[in-house]
């Protein structure tokens, strides 16, 4: 008995047609990394969502010298607007409180025996603006691709705690 051998392209061609994509299911954040996005991963809010500080200093109102009211920390927000003359010492990434002119990085600002800050803002006042990264709706990551640990945390600083995946597939 004699096999025939099917050539490359047939034997290729039969193998893609015992093939169906596997199904999509939603699951949590958590448990989305290694599995393969079921649809394009949108931005639900502007990235960074509001404007924030790029650098370490002060974010200032009006003309110097200030006077430091307080501080303020990445991933958190001044409860109130800086009237002129005022400053909050401020870490990178933290949200910009309303009435902010600028950033005054700590490496152009002195800090005088009474308190005050003195310095001169850079152009531009290192500002993040919101958006800067993307825009809401933007499509931060493509249908069919693995979830890395980066891909799951551009998610979730996107606002998502749940993806549409690839269901595993199951060996019987």
């Amino acid at each position: 008995m004699a096999l025939v051998e099917p050539s490359w392209h047939d034997a290729r061609e039969t193998a893609h047609a015992c093939v169906t994509r596997l199904p999509l299911e939603r699951t949590n954040i958590i448990e989305a990394h290694g599995r393969m996005t079921g649809g394009p991963i949108l931005a639900l809010t502007p990235l960074p969502p509001l404007p924030i500080s790029a650098m370490d200093g002060w974010a200032v109102s009006g003309e110097g010298p200030w006077t430091v009211v307080g501080r303020v920390l990445a991933g958190s927000l001044w409860p109130t607007p800086l009237a002129a003359g005022q400053a909050v010492l401020i870490a990178t990434g933290a949200g910009l409180p309303a009435g902010c002119d600028g950033v005054l990085r700590s490496e152009d600002g002195l800090i005088d025996p009474l308190g005050a800050v003195h310095g001169r803002l850079r152009a531009g006042g290192d500002i993040r603006p919101a958006g800067e990264e993307a825009q809401a709706g933007e499509v931060l990551v493509p249908a069919g691709v693995v979830l890395t640990p980066a891909r799951v945390g551009l998610a979730a600083a996107a606002g998502h705690d749940s993806l549409m995946v690839r269901r595993r597939p199951i060996v019987h």
